[in-house]
């Protein structure tokens, strides 16, 4: 009874175009079975929203359509969170003398999260009137009433957030470490918790705890100047409209001249601005392998933070220290915790991208790298070394701004944070 003709389509592209083998024509549409993708979707819906890109085997069941199963053959189609926007990802599938049916087009595209959304509403309302016109009562139409409920209620919705952003089936996260998790984001707020929880997952509780006791004890305070006139200049400039990393190289501009900050930014002119030894930045220190840096805001001192490191180099240093620095400017002012991590989140890459716009800026990149003939891996790492920046974050930059393909990430290493 729903056996259907998808269009399965993002904008212009569309992820169904298909070449049918035995029919010897192409069209847009695939022949397939609505019900399977409707419980897909539904069963799925809270980690296709909340669970960042971890590529593992649980994390491609849930956001590749083709864990829809039924033995049909489904396009290679994936969604990808940051929390902000959906990036719809599809493949070319290869012919094959087994199946007739070979999907053709290769796009990736990124969506407002609100729409991915409203079409996925869309599609499960639809599925279930087709259902009940024809008097076929499924499992589905109750599971999108609890999924649905569990929407409009705010705890239950914060609870499912952070279960789904740690890798978890709906209703399937430990309720202990849950409840935990909950009591810390009314502490430090519930944003950087769930930064941590998508991190760290099982060993987020334990990760928040460490950050704070070893702020505490740490002494290397950071003091960010004219915080609160920039802090006011940053948002007003904002349009949150725009993609995290469009936001962030804005946000870079402002404080680099807010700040008088001209070419690269040698650590001298970091400890400077920042009232920190240079030596912190600039000395390679022995310290505990984790996850996640960390900054703590003092509550008695606006621009003021604790920075709890997980970088031994100084490169890697004076990045994560950038990295704080965006998120001490953007955060909401309640939140106290300000985390760095590996996640692939909206915030991550905000943080990210200023600072790479901080400490290596594009306009200065342009100039010492040359055009775009002049690329090579020679080429980047001498800029690499003349921002006293890793090589990830020129290819980054280089990428950001169109002067390298996409692929280019793929031969550099994810970094650390």
């Amino acid at each position: 009874m729903t056996l259907a003709d998808l269009d399965l389509s993002v904008g212009d592209h569309c992820a169904t175009l298909l070449h049918d083998d035995l029919a010897k024509t192409v069209r847009r549409t695939g022949r397939l079975s609505a019900l399977r993708l409707a419980e897909w979707f539904a069963v799925n819906w809270w980690r296709l929203i909340w669970e960042p890109d971890a590529n593992d085997v649980s994390w491609r069941m849930s956001h590749q359509i083709g864990g829809a199963g039924g033995g049909y053959l489904w396009p290679d189609l994936s969604f990808s969170s940051d929390w902000e926007s959906i990036t719809v990802r599809s493949r070319q599938t290869e012919s094959s003398k087994v199946e007739p049916v070979r999907y053709l087009n290769d796009f990736r595209v990124s969506i407002p999260t609100a729409d991915f959304k409203h079409g996925i509403d869309d599609f499960l309302n639809g599925t279930i009137a087709r259902l009940a016109d024809t008097g076929n009562e499924t499992e589905l139409s109750a599971l999108w009433r609890e999924v649905t409920r569990e929407r409009r209620d705010r705890d239950l919705s914060r609870r499912r957030r952070l279960e789904a952003g740690m890798g978890y089936d709906r209703a399937e996260g430990p309720h202990d470490l849950l409840d935990r998790l909950q009591h810390a984001s009314g502490t430090y707020g519930e944003g950087p918790v769930r930064e941590i929880a998508a991190e760290c997952r099982n060993d987020a509780v334990s990760q928040i705890d460490s950050l704070v006791e070893e702020a505490r004890e740490r002494d290397i305070s950071v003091l960010l100047p004219s915080y609160g006139d920039l802090r006011s200049r940053i948002q007003e400039a904002t349009d949150y409209s725009h993609l995290p990393w469009h936001r962030a190289r804005e946000a870079a501009r402002i404080a680099r001249q807010e700040w008088c900050l001209k070419g690269p930014v040698k650590s001298a002119n970091i400890a400077d601005l920042f009232s920190i030894k240079e030596s912190t930045l600039s000395d390679y220190v022995t310290i505990p392998i984790r996850s996640v840096s960390a900054g703590v805001r003092d509550g008695n001192a606006p621009g003021k933070m604790r920075i709890v490191w997980n970088m031994r180099s100084p490169v890697g240093r004076r990045f994560s220290l950038a990295r704080l620095v965006a998120d001490n400017l953007m955060s909401p002012p309640e939140e106290t915790l300000l985390p760095a991590t590996r996640a692939k989140t909206g915030r991550q890459q905000f943080q990210r991208a200023f600072a790479q716009e901080f400490l290596c800026p594009y306009e200065s990149l342009r100039e010492v790298i040359g055009g775009s003939s002049g690329i090579d891996d020679d080429a980047i790492e001498l800029a690499a070394e003349h921002f006293e920046v890793s090589t990830w974050v020129v290819v980054r930059a280089l990428v950001n701004n169109g002067a390298l393909p996409h692929e280019a990430l793929d031969l550099q290493t994810w970094p650390p944070t």
